[in-house]
């Protein structure tokens, strides 16, 4: 009957498994802490919602509305209101829609006010009750919802923070072990699904809000109805980025539906810009103001109009969120399938026997977790490539504000995380590198044979 003696050839990996152990809890405090940034922002802007929505709301009456639409306001469509409310004997005049936005890029978004405004149904406002001079009529800048959404995403990011800090200070209590006598856990295992979870969602969230959508209205599109529309203005749009700049064709038109007057902006399916000024420019000069040009008008909601219904090369961007998806689901699959591995293998019962004696045998075979380890480096290596590639994005962004001497505090906050992250993964791969080159030697030491076994072997 063979045994296993242990000999390890490397020393001191006490300091570094302290060195590691107060890393992770260093860095699970600066994840929780900057995620917590994201869940206050999302609480206070709900919180700022709810507030003005509970504002009394009294009936007002609209003296003047009119989008304002001239060519280089930011912006580009501002609404202005002038409408007159009573609060407690005395007349009051108002000019606010919103409390913090003072109009959309894209005219399609006013779509819903200025049906509003059409119809005369823009009858009531919210009144702040501490300065009744103050008033909106709609208390929510946004969506409701959105301050809630930018909450919860932030929560799931303090989840794992706070499960990164959990798995640090219980590594403090655990005392050391003969390698022999340690189980595997399942912690790490635990860790996985989290993370990789959040890849898959964010895959999910993009295909199922995004693309999906674009697709339908893209098959929708096609059954439109031809109208011939005017250009009203039209411009080349510089949309601020990293290094280089981004342009859009911005085409403002208007056009007749059922008798009534229609405006809208929106060329093709995709919105946002893309390199090279010349191209838009081209099409900008192509489209000067007063021409007669054809658009795509959705006969059920008349707001709805392209000029241009096709995908184009914009249809292989709608691929995205498939690398998101993959990683996420198959991360997520093997993160399950190890726990599962891990809990069925601390379940077993330990049996021990004595009495076994270490024999010296130049048969003994060595061998080691090496190839396993090589491995998961390897896959460390793959998902902090990408993971750093996709965010380097964002910290050029970043730092082309920096350099601009404006930063934008928001977006280096939003940053941060992701960046101490793709910090973090370099790190690790590092780390588990340098680990596997120190990694202890394991003989197999096998029972030397009788004298019957030498003779018939």
């Amino acid at each position: 009957m063979g045994s296993i003696r242990f000999r390890s050839h490397n020393r001191g990996t006490g300091s570094t498994s302290k060195g590691g152990k107060f890393f992770l809890i260093l860095f699970g405090l600066i994840w929780t802490a900057f995620s917590c940034v994201f869940v206050v922002l999302g609480v206070k802007s709900t919180f700022s919602d709810i507030e003005r929505s509970s504002w009394p709301k009294v009936p007002c009456e609209v003296e003047h509305f009119e989008v304002k639409s001239t060519r280089g306001l930011d912006p580009a469509f501002q609404p202005a209101i002038q409408y007159s409310y009573r609060w407690e004997g005395s007349e009051y005049k108002g000019t606010k829609i919103w409390q913090d936005k003072e109009g959309e890029d894209d005219y399609h978004d006013l779509a819903e006010l200025i049906d509003q405004a059409h119809d005369r149904k823009l009858t009531e406002c919210y009144i702040n009750p501490e300065n009744p001079a103050e008033a909106v009529i709609h208390p929510v800048n946004d969506t409701e919802w959105g301050g809630i959404v930018f909450a919860v995403f932030g929560g799931f990011f303090v989840l794992i923070g706070l499960g990164l800090l959990t798995m640090g200070i219980k590594s403090f209590s655990k005392k050391d072990k003969p390698l022999s006598s340690k189980k595997k856990g399942a912690g790490g295992k635990l860790l996985l699904i989290p993370f990789f979870g959040i890849f898959g969602l964010a895959g999910f969230a993009v295909l199922l809000f995004f693309v999906v959508p674009m697709w339908q209205k893209y098959f929708e599109a096609q059954s439109w109805e031809e109208k011939t529309a005017t250009v009203v203005w039209s411009q080349v749009r510089t949309h601020r980025g990293d290094d280089n700049d981004t342009y859009s064709a911005d085409i403002f038109y208007k056009y007749k539906h059922s008798g009534r007057l229609y405006k809208s902006n929106s060329v093709g399916l995709m919105g946002g810009g893309s390199s090279g000024r010349s191209g838009k420019q081209d099409k900008v000069n192509d489209h000067p103001r007063g021409k007669q040009i054809t658009c795509f008008v959705n006969p059920d909601n008349p707001h709805d109009s392209l000029l241009e219904r096709e995908m184009g090369w914009w249809a292989a961007f709608t691929l995205f969120p498939l690398p998101f998806i993959a990683v996420g689901v198959g991360g997520l699959l093997f993160g399950l399938k190890k726990k599962k591995k891990a809990l069925s293998a601390a379940a077993k019962p330990r049996s021990t026997r004595s009495g076994t004696t270490t024999y010296r045998s130049k048969n003994r075979k060595e061998f080691s977790p090496r190839k396993k380890r090589i491995g998961w480096i390897f896959g460390a290596l793959l998902i902090a490539a990408f993971w750093n590639g996709a965010t380097s994005i964002l910290l050029l962004q970043v730092i082309e504000t920096w350099q601009k001497n404006d930063p934008n505090w928001f977006l280096t906050l939003f940053a941060t995380p992701f960046v101490l992250v793709g910090i973090g993964m370099i790190l690790h791969f590092f780390t588990a590198y340098w680990r596997v080159s120190m990694q202890p030697r394991f003989s197999r030491c096998s029972q030397p044979k009788s004298q019957w076994e030498r003779a018939f072997s």
